[in-house]
């Protein structure tokens, strides 16, 4: 059950910067009884100061310190209060406070076990930076892996962006997507999101559940940490007059192969906030997989000694990827038949003329590949059989079948790159000699598809 929002407020419809949810007695009575395997966490953030309305935007994260995985985030509302949905067990609420100007803001609540029998309030103090020191254990102890099961979908950890950036933008871009994409999931895609950057400060908590300072019956077992599938890695720019770009990748952690990224310009006095936004839902549909769609949209002139002819070349097809382990595939093949249409043919020997023949299909083939710049490599062919011919047909003497006209001979770029999401290529090329020949020209569009 989601709740709606009871407020909504955006800057000339950009990302948004608050969502107010109000939660009266009735409501939570309406909490009392949920499933077992489920709980309600409504919090608010104390000691310290809240950005005002389109100022800042400030999340928080519910983090498992036996996994590491963010169970569930969302968006605080200007009085500091938040609502939030996750499964019963332990965990470690992370409070970041991401101003439009100014510094970035951060703290970590001491953990809390969560149940479904009734709504947990949780206070944030923003005065609370990390956990009491207490005896360490040694490295074997707090960083091994155990065996886990990962689901079908990737277990996928956000490193900081790095780079000149003296607002620490790349850390609060980074914070955003992490909430952006842990809370953007869906029935069909809802990939599990594993802190990183905080890891030791949930490290530090579970040591701290193990102290003497604390119940026995509280205490957090170690060693549970999911294994992480992909990376979200960058690196980002901010100028002195207010314009940044970023540049992220999806790095695959079994191989260290790049199978997705982003890149994004943001102009002086544009909205970083609805960018990263627009980042997030894009970074997303390509964890989750997806595929390509592919336009074809040509024509072909051809011009020789005794007819000129002329047709299009339509077709429309879906690259497909398989992925590997648990990552997203960086691979993409797709392959059509196809045939020219439209076709005309026009003789320069009067009294002469030219009856199409009948047309054999052909084949398009596309292959695809994410290079380990985070662009997107595009390699296409032809079949031999896409072309067009004719008979000509001329008084006393027997129609001449198999007169050449237009054919996909030597299309220029055979293979060129675009952004990640896709794009569009300009076709030209083709060949001649002494004035006959042909010349091509259109376009290829490709267009990233989410999965369905």
């Amino acid at each position: 059950m989601r709740l709606p929002p009871s407020v909504f407020t955006s800057e000339s419809g950009h990302r948004r910067l608050w969502v107010t949810v109000t939660v009266s007695a009735a409501l939570l009575a309406s909490f009392a009884t949920v499933r077992a395997d489920g709980a309600v966490l409504v919090g608010r953030l104390a000691d310290g100061k809240i950005p005002a309305l389109g100022a800042g935007i400030v999340t928080v994260r519910a983090i498992n310190p036996q996994t590491g995985v963010v169970a569930a985030s969302a968006d605080v509302n200007p009085n500091g209060t938040w609502l939030m949905r996750l499964p019963n067990g332990p965990y470690t609420v992370l409070a970041t406070i991401v101003r439009r100007v100014g510094a970035r803001q951060e703290a970590i609540t001491p953990i809390i076990r969560v149940r479904g029998s009734k709504p947990t309030t949780l206070r944030v103090s923003l005065r609370r930076k990390r956990a009491p020191k207490v005896r360490r254990q040694t490295a074997n102890e707090v960083n091994r892996f155990s065996p886990h099961a990962t689901p079908s979908a990737p277990v996928v950890a956000f490193k900081y962006l790095t780079g000149p950036s003296p607002n620490n933008r790349g850390k609060s871009v980074s914070d955003l997507l992490l909430t952006d994409i842990s809370s953007g999931g869906s029935a069909i895609c809802a990939p599990r999101v594993r802190e990183w950057e905080h890891i030791e400060i949930v490290k530090a908590e579970i040591e701290f559940s193990n102290s003497k300072y604390t119940d026995p019956a509280t205490r957090i077992p170690r060693g549970q940490l999911l294994k992480i599938d992909l990376f979200v890695e960058g690196s980002i720019v901010e100028n002195a007059d207010g314009s940044m770009s970023w540049d992220i990748k999806l790095r695959d952690t079994a191989t260290g192969k790049v199978v997705g990224g982003d890149t994004t310009s943001v102009p002086a006095g544009g909205d970083w906030l609805e960018a990263e936004s627009q980042t997030a839902r894009r970074l997303l549909d390509q964890i989750c997989g997806g595929s390509y769609d592919i336009n074809v949209a040509l024509r072909t002139d051809a011009t020789f000694a005794t007819h000129d002819a002329s047709g299009t070349l339509n077709a429309t097809l879906t690259a497909n990827g398989s992925p590997t382990a648990k990552a997203p595939p960086s691979v993409f093949t797709g392959t059509t038949t196809a045939s020219y249409q439209n076709v005309i043919f026009i003789s320069k020997i009067s009294p002469c003329t030219y009856a199409n023949d009948p047309t054999v299909p052909g084949n398009l083939s596309f292959d695809l590949a994410i290079t380990q710049a985070g662009r997107l490599h595009v390699s296409w062919a032809g079949s031999a059989t896409l072309d067009a011919k004719a008979s000509v047909l001329c008084p006393e003497t027997s129609p001449i079948a198999g007169q050449v006209g237009p054919s996909l001979l030597a299309p220029s770029p055979i293979a060129f790159e675009l952004p990640v999401d896709g794009g569009q290529q300009a076709v030209a090329g083709g060949f001649t000699a002494g004035g006959d020949g042909w010349v091509h020209s259109g376009t290829i569009t490709i267009t990233r598809r989410p999965p369905q």
